[in-house]
Parts: C-alpha cells; sequence; structure tokens
C-alpha cells in the first residue's frame, strides 16, 4: 500500500488508543531520529547480538536473491529516510506472495541447528493479521504481526521462527530482524534455503517486508553490537525507569546518572548468568526541563546520553493529544459548563500543572457571562505553561431552551419498535410508556455529553444551501470559528479576495459528456482487451468502478463496470471516493493564491501563520507543507482540518520539530495550508473549492470537506480537473491557473530521501507511463494518472482497493498505454 493509503486508513478506519507507558530506546551509534519513534525491548535486542557475536559460524544470511515478488522500497531500521531494496506481501489488495533464496548452507558446517536471519518489517497500525513462512515447499510456519518487541514459535519439525523489533518507522511498522531456525536433518551442505512469504488475504490490508540486505551479520557484530545497550520508560510519562543490559562481565559495575555534575540516580549491574542488568528509577520532578542532557556513567566509561530537550518534546507531542472535556455540550439557559482536561493527571506529567480560564462568546462574537438566549456559543480555554506558552483551544457550545436528562419530560423519546431484541410486538406496545424509566432515557443525555451534537445542532442553524450547493453543520461551525478567532485577536488585516473566474463554458468540455464513446481509429481489439481487464478486475476484487481514458482531445473510454454491495450495477454517473486526490485539489487551490502574488511557495508559513514563528530554526515552508517534509510526521487525528485550534497545537510543537529531516506522507501540512487559506481569505477551504474549482470546471457532483481526503464526485468530472492540469490550467474557455503555476506544482527531487513530490502531486512514471506523468494515489484505490508527454488522461475511480488491487492496476494501465500505442 502507498504511504498516503496507510496514513488515510489510520485515520479513517482505525481508533486511537491512547497508550499508558511508553518506551524510548536512546541507541543513538544506530538509529535515525528521523525514522524510528518509540522503540522495543532492549534484552531481546542485546541477547540476539550477544548470541550472533558468539557463534557466527551457526549463522547464514537469510537473502541472498529473488525468485519472484513484488519489489516494494521502503524505509528500514538501518536506512534512515531513504528506502532502501526490500519486496513485499499483502494480506489484502494483492500482492500476497514473495520467493527468495537463502546464502547456501556452508560446506563445512557442523552443527544440530543453524540460524537463519534476514532484515523485514511488517505494518500493523490496522491491527494483527496472519502470514505463512514455507521452508523448501513442504513445512509452512503461521505467523502474526503481533505488536510485539520479541516473540517465538516453535513447530513440529523442530524449527523456530522469531522476531526481534529494533525500532518502529512513525507510520507504527514494526522493523528488525527474524530468524529461522533449522535442524539438521532440514538441510543440506552447499545448498541454499527457499522461503516464501505470503498474506492469508483478508479485508485490512497488513504488510510484511524483506529488505534485499546480504550483510545482516556483519551489521550486526561490527555496526549495532554495543558493549552496553540502554532504554528510557516513563509511566504515564512522568517518573523514568532506565534499563541497562550488559553482557555478564559487568556484574557489580556500578551505573549512574549524571546531570550538570551532579548523580540524579544509581544502581548496580547484576548478571543472572545469561547478562548483566539494572534498573534506576528517576521520579517526574527529578527529570531536568527544556534543553538539558544527562549522561549515563558505568563505572568510569560514559555509556549513553539523555537528551532531555527530544524526552520533553515527546511529551509535548503527546499532549497534542490530549482533549477538553465539559460536564455539557448542550445545555440549558443560565449556567456555562465547566471544563477540565480528560486526563488531567497525565496532563500534568506531560507539561506541568497549567491552570485553566475560560471565556465564553455568544453567537454575535460578544463575550458573555451566562447563557441568556437559546443557540450557539463558543468556549475560549486558555492557560500558560511554565515556559510562557499559551494554549488556546476552541469548544462550539449549544444552548437549548429544555432540560436533556432522564426524567425530563420536555424532551419526549420516541421509538419504533426494533424487532432484532426478540421482544413481541404486543410486550413492546404495552409497555411501552414505561421505556423512559429504563435504558432508553438515557438517549435524551447524549447530546448533552457529545461535543458533536454541539457543533451539529448550532451549525445547522446556520446551513445555508441557496449560497452552496454543498453545505454542512461542520463547515458553518468551521467558517463562524474563523470569524470568531479574527474578532478575538484583532485581526484589522484584510482579507485577500482572488479576482473571479470568468466562466462563458461551450457545454463541450469532458465534464459535460454523458455517455460511453468509442473512438473507431483505435485498436479494436486494443479496447476489448482493456474492457476485459476492466470488467475482471471489477469480478475478481468485488470493487466495481468507472473507467475514463482521455487522449489528444477525445475521449477513448467511458465505461462502469461492476455492481454495488446489493448486486445493482453502477453507472457512469456514481459518483465515487477520490480520497487524497483530495491533496491535489488542495495544491491546485494554493497555487491560484501564488499565480496572484499573494503567496509563496518557499515563503516560511510564519509570514501567513504568525504564531508559527521560529527564531532559531529553519521555518517551514509552504512547499514544505505540500511535499510532506515539515518533520510533523508523528502528529495524529489532531492534526486536522476541523481542528479549530490547529494552529495553536502546531506553534507549541514546532521547536521540537525538524523541518526536512525526513518525508513522512501525512495529512498535517494539507491542514495547515488550509488554515493559510482561510485566515487570507476568511472563508472554509470547502466554500472555496465550490467558488474556484468545482464550479468553474463544471465539477456538479464534487463536493469536498477537508483538504487531504474528503473529495467525492464522479469519474467524469475527475478528469475534467486533470484536463485542466493537462492543458496548463485552462479547461474549456475557463483558465484556472496560469501554466507557469502548473509547471511549478510538478514533482520534484524533494532535499530528504529519493522522491519526488510537487504540489499536490507525486511521480507516477511506471508501466509504461512517460517520465513526465504524475497524478495522486487513494486510499480507495482511485487510479488519477496524467501524462503531458502522451496527451493522456487515465482515471479508474472507486470507493475502495479489493483484492488483487495492485496486480490489476498494473495491468489495466499497462493495456492503457499499448491501446493509445496501437490506433
Amino acid at each position: 500500500m502507498a504511504p498516503e493509503q496507510i496514513e488515510e486508513l489510520n485515520h479513517c478506519t482505525s481508533t486511537y488508543r491512547r497508550p499508558t507507558i511508553i518506551a524510548y530506546l536512546l541507541f543513538l551509534s544506530t538509529m535515525n531520529s528521523a525514522v524510528l519513534t518509540a522503540q522495543p525491548v532492549i534484552e531481546a535486542v542485546a541477547r540476539l547480538h550477544a548470541q550472533v557475536a558468539a557463534e557466527p559460524s551457526r549463522w547464514i544470511e537469510g537473502f541472498h536473491s529473488i525468485i519472484s515478488g513484488s519489489h516494494s522500497p521502503y524505509e528500514s531500521h538501518r536506512s534512515g529516510a531513504k528506502r532502501d531494496p526490500a519486496y513485499v506481501a499483502r494480506t489484502a489488495g494483492g500482492e500476497e506472495e514473495f520467493v527468495w533464496k537463502t546464502a547456501a548452507v556452508p560446506q563445512k558446517w557442523n552443527g544440530d541447528s543453524l540460524h537463519v536471519i534476514w532484515t523485514c518489517g511488517f505494518g500493523n497500525n490496522l491491527g494483527k493479521e496472519w502470514f505463512e513462512l514455507t521452508v523448501n515447499d513442504s513445512i509452512i510456519i503461521p505467523f502474526s504481526t503481533v505488536n510485539d518487541g520479541y516473540w517465538s514459535i516453535g513447530t513440529a519439525g523442530g524449527m523456530r521462527l522469531s522476531f526481534t523489533a529494533v525500532g518502529t518507522h512513525h507510520y507504527g511498522a514494526n522493523l528488525g530482524y527474524m530468524v529461522l531456525t533449522v535442524p539438521r536433518p532440514l538441510l543440506k551442505h552447499g545448498s541454499p534455503l527457499t522461503l516464501r512469504i505470503r498474506g492469508r488475504q483478508v479485508k485490512d490490508e497488513i504488510w510484511y517486508r524483506l529488505y534485499a540486505y546480504t550483510d545482516v551479520i556483519s551489521q550486526i557484530t561490527t555496526k549495532e553490537r554495543k558493549q552496553f545497550y540502554t532504554s528510557v520508560d516513563f509511566i504515564h510519562m512522568g517518573d523514568a525507569r532506565i534499563s541497562i543490559i550488559a553482557g555478564t562481565k559487568q556484574h557489580g559495575t556500578v551505573v549512574r546518572v549524571m546531570n550538570g555534575g551532579s548523580s540524579i540516580a544509581q544502581s548496580v549491574l547484576n548478571s543472572d548468568g545469561a547478562v548483566s542488568r539494572t534498573v534506576l528509577a528517576l521520579a517526574r520532578s527529578e527529570q531536568p526541563s527544556g534543553a538539558a542532557f544527562s549522561i549515563v556513567i558505568a563505572g568510569k566509561i560514559v555509556i549513553d546520553t539523555i537528551d532531555w530537550s527530544e524526552i520533553n518534546g515527546r511529551r509535548i507531542r503527546a499532549f497534542m493529544e490530549e482533549e477538553l472535556t465539559c460536564n455539557a455540550y448542550v445545555f440549558p439557559p443560565g449556567v456555562f459548563p465547566e471544563f477540565r482536561w480528560k486526563n488531567a493527571l497525565l496532563v500534568e506529567n506531560l507539561i506541568g500543572y497549567v491552570p485553566l480560564r475560560v471565556r465564553f462568546l455568544n453567537a454575535q462574537f460578544q463575550e458573555v457571562q451566562s447563557a441568556v438566549t437559546p443557540g450557539r456559543y463558543g468556549a475560549v480555554i486558555e492557560g500558560t505553561t511554565t515556559d510562557g506558552f499559551r494554549i488556546r483551544r476552541f469548544v462550539t457550545l449549544y444552548c437549548a431552551p429544555a432540560e436533556f436528562d432522564d426524567y425530563s419530560k420536555d424532551v419526549p423519546v420516541s421509538m419504533e419498535m426494533l424487532q432484532q431484541y426478540g421482544i413481541s410486538k404486543d410486550r413492546w406496545f404495552l409497555y411501552t410508556a414505561q421505556k423512559e424509566r429504563f435504558s432508553f432515557g438515557s438517549l435524551k443525555l447524549f447530546p448533552a455529553q457529545d461535543p458533536d451534537a454541539a457543533v451539529f445542532l448550532a451549525g445547522l442553524a446556520e446551513v445555508d444551501l441557496e449560497q452552496y450547493s454543498f453545505d454542512t453543520p461542520r463547515i458553518r461551525d468551521r467558517q463562524w470559528w474563523i470569524t470568531a478567532k479574527r474578532t478575538l485577536d484583532g485581526d484589522a488585516e484584510p482579507l485577500k479576495q482572488l479576482p473571479p473566474i470568468a466562466v462563458s463554458r461551450s457545454s463541450t468540455g469532458i465534464a459535460s459528456s454523458s455517455q460511453e464513446v468509442i473512438r473507431p481509429r483505435y485498436d479494436s481489439a486494443s479496447l476489448q482487451r482493456l474492457r476485459s481487464i476492466s470488467r475482471e478486475w471489477a469480478d475478481k476484487s468485488g470493487v466495481p468502478h468507472v473507467v475514463v481514458i482521455w487522449h489528444k482531445g477525445n475521449i477513448i473510454e467511458y465505461r462502469a463496470f461492476g455492481s454495488n454491495g446489493s448486486g445493482t450495477p453502477i453507472t457512469i454517473r456514481s459518483v465515487q471516493w477520490m480520497a487524497s486526490i483530495t491533496k491535489l485539489l488542495t495544491g491546485v487551490l494554493m497555487m491560484q493564491f501564488v499565480d496572484q502574488g499573494i503567496v509563496a511557495l518557499d515563503s516560511p508559513v510564519s509570514a501567513y501563520l504568525p504564531e508559527l514563528k521560529q527564531h532559531d530554526r529553519k521555518e517551514m515552508t509552504i512547499r514544505n507543507l505540500f511535499d510532506h517534509t515539515t518533520g510533523l510526521q508523528f502528529a495524529k487525528d489532531w492534526a486536522s482540518d476541523w481542528n479549530n485550534a490547529l494552529e495553536n497545537q502546531i506553534a507549541q510543537v514546532l521547536p521540537y520539530s525538524r523541518v526536512e529531516s525526513a518525508f513522512s506522507y501525512n495529512r498535517v501540512g494539507y491542514a495547515i495550508a488550509g488554515k493559510v487559506i482561510e485566515r487570507l481569505t476568511g472563508k472554509p477551504v470547502p466554500y472555496l473549492f465550490q467558488e474556484r474549482i468545482f464550479g468553474p470546471l463544471g465539477m456538479k457532483s464534487a463536493y469536498a470537506d477537508n483538504t487531504y481526503g474528503g473529495l467525492y464526485c464522479e469519474a467524469i468530472h475527475l478528469a475534467a480537473l486533470g484536463h485542466m492540469l493537462l492543458y496548463g490550467g485552462e479547461y474549456d474557455g475557463v483558465r484556472i491557473l496560469s501554466s507557469e503555476a502548473v509547471a511549478a506544482m510538478q514533482p520534484q527531487r524533494l532535499p530528504v530521501g529519493d522522491r519526488q513530490w510537487g504540489i499536490g502531486t507525486s511521480s507516477y512514471n511506471e508501466y509504461g507511463l512517460s517520465p513526465s506523468a504524475y497524478g495522486h494515489g487513494a486510499a480507495s484505490g482511485t487510479v488519477f494518472r496524467i501524462d503531458p508527454a502522451n496527451e493522456l488522461i487515465i482515471i479508474s475511480a472507486r470507493s475502495r482497493t479489493g483484492a488483487q488491487h495492485h496486480e490489476y492496476e498494473k495491468a489495466f494501465i499497462q493495456q492503457c498505454m499499448a491501446l493509445i500505442n496501437r490506433k
């Protein structure tokens, strides 16, 4: 799965669970902090290193050559920000397996078993799934992607398979070593083993990667093995436990943690016959603040350094996940609700004790002391940390002229009979009057306890479908807070107005196409082969899709394939989820501001959002927001368009990030870009999409409520967007962008890693497309390719991936290229 699919599915389908204990391994000599986050159990790593070093003759390289499988480079624990060669197997979407050979068993080897070791990783952000390791096409060892730092399983044939995590990628992937222990009877001198990894096919895609390293043993013995291994674990991010692992010869060695010449913790290493270990306790109150460093000394040797600025930065990042709560979001007239942190003790561990101050605004943005009139209100919650940072959060409230409790007679509860409960009809209606005395009464409490209920009610009263064809309570709430924040901050800066887009449409543009088109000058057999692949793709994957192929001024294919979940065939007018293609849409919108000289791609973001100013480090630019090099790869659910306090939270974490330290596909840059646009215009981005893109391009079916993954439209309307970009910013006589702006959007080599990325665009020059081809991926599996050299647009619009997605995507694009080359 592409990075955009990983990140987007993580946000769309997973439920965030806040950890109670977070461990960080300070593997400073071998780990790249730009890539790795939380680290594994150090004892397992230390034992593995010791075992390899002690008997290297009992170990062979687990990778020598590939036999079959999909090449899919990715970051490993030793590659840093760049991607190293790897082969992938997945549990969904195709690329089910790969097969490879190990190094040969040594001719002169003697022993009862041999250890085969290779570098691997598996993504488990969507949960635990199963893979199978097959040895020499005979022995199958099933294993799961359980999120443990170390595990080991045995088989009936005497084999043993184990995994030792060495690092964790910021997407949540476990990276490390897999070891297959093979008994002597199953080995043949001078011959390699043939191994296969296959993913058991399920709904959610989990990947497993084998890295094509042939020097694992020397990597461990010469670069990764250490005399001492150190980790720091935090209990609720407060009190620390510093663990030290060493060899048995270090028994009795005194270990101290020194800060500024003073010892702040001390203990002694004790051997259990296999390793020596100790744990030093360090209370939260004893831990240095700010940018301090502590050194860990064993005897007279400095064995590690603890960077407290990095640790305190991790605390700030963890604080971003913490939520405010109040006793009622929907409440009766009178006293306003009270606010507190949902996890107050954890917040105190993370940032110290911060008293909260709350101001309340009425619908007209005036500060008030009580709720007199029913309707919308806004709470502005503020607090100042010990280092002087002003925290700000914004919460929507709704005052309803009724009591919402389980005994209230103001709000009756009516519920249709639910047959699923297994209650007879006569009994259901006989006692229906008593339902409020039991659990159904709690339905009245729900709006009061749910912040989204207040947003819904407040925004619903303000929705105006006459002004905008697509409007929702959430977008209206967003508009209210954009204006409220300008009022609170006394922002007198005039709002920017883009020049209107002149529309004088001939109705001959691609978006007006309403029927399937066949161009006889194209090879009939090639066209039929394309249709066959498209039909088979829908049948085998169980996912319908709509195909649009545009080539040199003509639609040469426009057809729907497959049926929806109810068995009804979809049509060419079926609306599909375009997912992360929304990011390209946001790029187009931003380039309109660049065209007018309002925004410069290489200007710091702080030029438009002053609260993000950084005085002592390189600042992130508008370009960094779009090419995923902000240094904010840790950002999670809070980094959203819908977070009205996003700018404030980004300002708090920026001192602990490093721009252009790594490429990290994430929605955060696009969410910040949206805030830039909204600050300039005073309007929510979804309204601007309608005014500046959908309307002028005739994309009547299109709507999107965020900057990174919310676009839905017909395939033909996505083609209109592609047509505009293909022809230098103009579509059907309507100019959306200058040709210079379109050129500036194109992918280019990033300052870090080996990728190419642009302003909402990425390079897609595989499967026969030209080197200049680009587009954007999507978690839905929608294919969107623009190939300027071939004057070609390729679309397969769908709402999810389905089985064998990668294989069919490749065959589909290759056949598109065969079609245009055989006229």
